[in-house]
C-alpha cells in the first residue's frame, strides 16, 4: 500500500481505493497495492501522542492444506495491470494477489503492518513533529528482513526511493497528492526509509509505493516509443506480464483478453506473520461476460468464487444457503453531474439539438434531478430493497462521516426549482430551457442491467418536470483514463464528455481522500476530480484537511464539505451497495473484506478442498 491513487477512477483510495474508485459494476473499490491507503480516526490520534494500538487489526494466519487452482469469475475483464495505470475493480482484484504493501487493511476495517515491521506513530517514535533538519514531519518505515521480489533481487530502501521519483517523473499522468509533500527519501539502511516531508500530509500512514526499480528503470515516461514507454503500455502488455517480477503471493502467468488472467504461486514470497508460503498453486480470474453466467458457472461446478456481484444478485442466490456471502460495504451508488460549463457531452445530434450549452453546470438543474430521483422506489423496485438509501458520497461507517437527510422526492419542488431558475418550456416541446439551451442531457453508464433500469425509471420523472433524459451505456469509453481517452472519445469521465454519469465508488476511510475528488486543482490529468468540481468554499476546507494530521480540525472540516455537498448539489446520492460474493464451500480461508482491500485481500492464505 502506498501513493498515490492509481490513476484512473480512484476517488477515495479506487473501482477503486481509490480511497474511492469507479467500479464498473462496481468501481474501482480498490486498492491497487500502490493506492494510498489512509488511517482511521484512532491512528490520527496515536500519531498526535495518543497511541494507535487500536487500528492494529487481530489478523492470523491461514490454515489449511496446500495446491490446486482457484477459479474466481467476474463479469468483465480487467482494463489494465500496471499498478499505477489500472482503473477498474477487476484489475485491482488481480493486483490484490500479486502486489504487497507496508501495510495491509484487514477484513476487520483495521490496518496491520505487512511489508513494514510496524506502523510508524508519534507514541513509538516512527513520527517526528516537528522533522529533523527543519521538517515539517520526518516518518521512519523499517522494511522487514529478507523480502524479495519474485524474480528473487532483494525488496529495499532504494526501490521506494526509486518509486518516488518514478511518480514525480514530469509527464508521469497520475496524481502527486501524498508524494509532492515529501522532499527526501533516504535511504540510512537497505531496510530503513526515512520519509522528509516538507509539510503536513495527513494521509502519511499509506508509506510509500515500492516497485522493483530494476524493472521500472528499463522503460521511461511519454516518450511516444511503444517499446519503451510505460504511459503506452509497455513493460505491462499480456506478453510482459510473466516477467514482472511482483511483491505478493502470486505472479503472473499469462492473460488472454476477455478470457482470463492466470497467476502462479510466487514461491519467494512469505507471510509476513507465518513465515509460511503461499497455499495454492495458482489462481486463474475468468471473464464470464455478465454476472448471470458467472452465477451459471458457479452452480455448475466451474467456478469458486464470483466476485463483484451486487444486491441486484440477491435474490438470485439466495438458495444457495451459506455459499452466498453478503455484507455492507464501502460502495456508493450515485449520479455524477458534470459541473463544467465548458466541457460536457459531445453526443451528436444531442449537442446540436439543444442549441450547445452544458446545462447541468448550473446548480438549479442540479438540484431539479436530485429532486426528481425517487431513491426509495430505485431500491425497491430496481434493486429488490438490496441496499441502503444515501445521503451521502462518504460511507456511513467513515469516522468522519456526517449523518443527512436524503432530498425529498418531490416533482412540484423540482419544477418550482427550474422555473425559478429560469428555466422554462417557452415552445410547447416538452423540455425546459435557459438562454436558448434546452435540457436535453446525456446520461452515461455501463452495460450493468441494474443501471439501465435506473436511468430509466428515473428518465420518466425527469420527464415530467420539463428534462429530457438521453440514455448511452458506453461501457467501453467511460472509465478509459486519461491516457487511454481522447478528447472526441464521448461518455468518458476523464475527457469530462459527459452531463450525468451513472456509476459507483468505493469510498476510503480517511478524509484527504477527499482533496483528489473535488478540490479544483485536481482536474485530469493532474487528478481525479473528473466532475470539474470548482467551489472555492470546498476548496479551502480541502486544504486544510490534506494539511493536518488534527483529528478535530480534519473532522470539523469533513463536516463542513459534506454540508457544502448537500447545499451545492455536487452530485446525487443514491444507495450504499450490498456486498454479495458467491463462494464454494472447498474454499478454506475466504474472509469477506467490506473495505477497498477486496475479496482476494488474503490470497496467500486461501485453499482449495479436493
Amino acid at each position: 500500500i502506498g501513493y498515490p491513487t492509481p490513476k484512473r477512477r480512484s476517488r477515495f483510495m479506487r473501482h477503486g481505493t481509490r480511497m474511492r474508485v469507479p467500479i464498473e459494476g462496481g468501481n474501482m473499490r480498490k486498492k491497487s497495492a500502490l493506492a494510498a491507503l489512509f488511517v482511521s480516526a484512532a491512528l490520527i490520534a496515536g500519531a498526535c501522542g495518543g497511541g494507535g494500538a487500536s487500528i492494529v487489526g487481530s489478523y492470523k494466519p491461514g490454515e489449511g492444506g496446500t495446491g490446486g487452482t482457484l477459479l474466481v469469475g467476474d463479469y468483465q475483464d480487467v482494463d489494465s495491470l500496471h499498478p499505477y495505470y489500472y482503473g477498474t475493480v477487476m484489475s485491482a482484484n488481480v493486483l490484490a494477489t500479486t502486489w504487497d504493501g507496508l501495510v495491509t487493511l484487514t477484513n476487520e476495517a483495521k490496518y496491520v503492518p505487512w511489508m513494514a515491521t510496524e506502523i510508524p506513530t508519534v507514541a513509538n517514535g516512527g513520527i517526528a513533529l516537528p522533522g529533523v533538519n527543519g521538517d515539517a514531519m520526518t516518518v521512519t518505515w523499517k522494511l522487514r528482513e529478507g523480502l524479495v521480489w519474485s524474480d528473487g533481487k532483494p525488496i529495499t530502501c532504494a526501490d521506494a526511493e526509486y518509486t518516488h521519483s518514478w511518480v514525480m517523473t514530469e509527464g508521469n499522468p497520475l496524481s502527486t497528492v501524498g508524494a509532492q509533500e515529501i522532499s527526501d527519501v533516504e535511504c540510512v539502511d537497505d531496510l530503513t526509509i526515512v520519509l522528509h516531508y516538507s509539510e503536513l500530509y495527513s494521509g502519511v500512514y499509506g508509506g510509500v509505493g515500492i516497485m522493483p526499480k530494476h524493472y521500472f528503470e528499463k522503460y521511461d515516461i511519454n516518450s511516444g516509443n511503444p517499446a519503451t514507454d510505460m504511459v503506452l503500455g509497455a513493460g505491462f502488455r499480456d506478453e510482459d506480464l510473466p516477467n514482472v517480477p511482483v511483491s505478493g503471493p502470486f505472479k503472473y502467468a499469462s492473460r488472454t483478453p476477455l478470457v482470463e488472467t492466470a497467476m502462479v504461486r510466487n514461491d519467494k514470497w512469505k507471510n509476513p506473520y507465518s513465515g509460511e508460503g503461499t497455499k495454492l498453486d495458482g489462481i486463474k480470474y475468468v471473464v464470464c461476460g455478465d454476472p448471470d453466467t458467472c452465477i451459471a458457472k458457479f452452480r455448475a461446478g466451474e467456478l469458486d468464487i464470483v466476485t463483484d456481484l451486487d444486491g441486484n444478485n440477491y435474490a438470485s442466490t439466495v438458495d444457495l444457503g451459506a455459499e452466498q456471502k453478503t455484507q455492507s460495504t464501502f460502495t456508493y451508488e450515485f449520479f455524477r453531474p458534470n459541473h463544467s460549463p465548458d466541457d460536457c457531452s459531445i453526443l451528436e445530434p444531442l449537442k446540436t439539438t439543444r442549441g450547445g450549452g452544458c446545462p447541468v453546470s448550473d446548480p438549479a438543474i442540479r438540484k431539479a434531478i436530485a429532486q426528481a430521483t425517487d431513491k426509495e422506489a430505485i431500491l425497491s423496485r430496481v434493486l429488490g430493497g438490496a441496499g441502503i438509501v444515501a445521503t451521502s458520497s462518504i460511507t456511513p461507517d467513515a469516522w468522519f462521516f456526517k449523518a443527512g437527510t436524503p432530498v425529498s422526492f418531490d416533482l412540484a419542488a423540482a419544477k418550482k426549482t427550474l422555473t425559478d431558475a429560469g428555466w422554462v418550456d417557452s415552445n410547447g416541446d416538452g423540455v425546459v430551457e435557459k438562454d436558448g439551451v434546452s435540457a436535453i442531457l446525456e446520461f452515461c453508464t455501463t452495460g450493468k442491467p441494474v443501471r439501465k433500469s435506473t436511468i430509466a425509471y428515473v428518465a420518466g420523472d425527469l420527464a415530467k418536470i420539463g428534462i429530457k433524459a438521453v440514455y448511452n451505456g458506453s461501457s467501453a469509453t467511460i472509465f478509459e483514463g486519461w491516457t487511454d481517452s481522447t478528447e472526441d472519445m464521448s461518455c468518458n469521465l476523464a475527457r469530462g464528455t459527459f452531463d450525468v454519469a451513472l456509476h459507483a465508488f468505493s469510498s476510503g476511510i480517511e478524509a484527504v481522500a477527499l482533496y483528489g475528488s473535488y478540490h479544483s486543482t485536481q482536474f485530469e490529468p493532474d487528478g481525479y476530480n473528473d466532475a470539474k468540481v470548482n467551489d472555492p468554499a470546498i476548496d479551502a476546507e480541502l486544504d486544510i484537511i490534506k494539511d493536518t494530521i488534527d483529528l478535530d480540525v480534519i473532522l470539523a472540516s469533513a463536516h463542513k464539505v459534506q454540508d457544502i455537498f448537500a447545499a451545492t448539489t455536487v452530485e446525487i446520492p443514491l444507495y450504499y451497495w450490498m456486498g454479495l460474493e458467491i463462494v464454494s464451500n472447498r474454499v478454506g480461508g475466504f474472509l469477506q473484506n467490506p473495505t477497498l482491500a477486496g475479496p482476494l485481500w488474503n490470497a496467500g492464505d486461501l485453499t482449495l478442498a479436493p
